[in-house]
């Protein structure tokens, strides 16, 4: 079961989603729509998703899919702060997905814990290219 939240940070200009619980194909596209509409609809282009945690029930060779549906909803590259996965399948999927979304022409900002989540919300952290 996937217990999704996506939180409005006006203050920040950014839309912050919390990936939690059992996520599959359909319950992902689900959470993207959403995401991309609240940070589309106010005219934002920072989106930090925090995968600390998911469980994963996508597989490797979903992740560049997924990614490419994601970059389908949003008309503006868009800056993206990314907390991986606790587990080591989990993050290396969701680092597949951040990988293609840098090279669709996103920034890709990988964020190790809360602090790093504060620098970047902050802009203080430079962003950079996942890899």
């Amino acid at each position: 079961m996937s217990f999704n939240r996506v939180t409005i940070l006006p203050d920040h200009a950014c839309v912050e989603t919390f990936i939690d619980g059992y996520e599959d194909w359909d319950s992902a596209t689900d959470i993207i729509v959403e995401m991309a509409e609240a940070a589309e609809s106010r005219g934002w282009r920072r989106i930090l998703l925090d995968f600390t945690r998911v469980d994963l029930r996508i597989a490797r060779s979903e992740a560049q899919d997924i990614a490419k549906f994601f970059n389908s909803f949003v008309t503006h590259s868009m800056s993206f702060g990314v907390r991986l996965p606790q587990t080591q399948r989990d993050a290396e999927i969701i680092m597949i997905f951040a990988n293609t979304m840098h090279e669709l022409g996103h920034a890709v900002t990988l964020l190790l814990d809360r602090s790093d989540r504060e620098i970047w919300l902050s802009g203080s952290l430079p962003e950079a290219a996942s890899g």
